[in-house]
C-alpha cells in the first residue's frame, strides 16, 4: 500500500511541475467559452431558438419516434461516444490545443443548454 501511495506522490509533483499550468489556462478558456456562450445566447433569443432546433434536430433526424427513454440514452450515448474518438484522434496531431476543440464544442453547448433553461 505505501508504494502505491509513493507512486502517486510522485505523479502528481510530475504533473504540478510539467502540466498544471497548461491544465488552469484550458480549464479557464473552457469555462469563460461557456460563460460567454451563455449570455450570448442569453442576449439573442432568436440565434437561440435556430441552433436549439438544429440541435434538436440533429438529435432527432435518425429516429424521429425517441419517444422512450432507453432510446434517447442510447442515442446520445452513441453521438458522445463518435466525439470522444474525434477527439482521442486530434490528441496524435502534433498541435497542442486541437483536442481542445472538442471541449470548446462542449462549453458552448453547455452554455446553450443554460441559456434556454434559465
Amino acid at each position: 500500500m505505501l508504494r502505491i501511495k509513493q507512486f502517486y506522490l510522485e505523479e502528481w509533483k510530475w504533473f504540478k511541475t510539467k502540466f498544471l499550468k497548461v491544465f488552469i489556462i484550458t480549464l479557464i478558456i473552457i469555462i469563460l467559452a461557456g460563460l460567454i456562450s451563455h449570455f450570448i445566447f442569453i442576449k439573442n433569443t432568436e440565434k437561440l431558438q435556430k441552433i436549439s432546433a438544429l440541435v434538436a434536430e440533429g438529435v432527432l433526424k435518425d429516429n424521429p419516434e425517441l419517444e422512450r427513454n432507453i432510446q434517447l440514452f442510447f442515442s446520445l450515448f452513441l453521438r458522445n461516444l463518435k466525439v470522444t474518438l474525434v477527439t482521442i484522434i486530434f490528441g496524435f496531431i502534433p498541435f497542442l490545443f486541437l483536442p481542445m476543440l472538442g471541449a470548446l464544442r462542449t462549453a458552448v453547448m453547455v452554455g446553450l443548454i443554460t441559456s434556454k433553461r434559465l
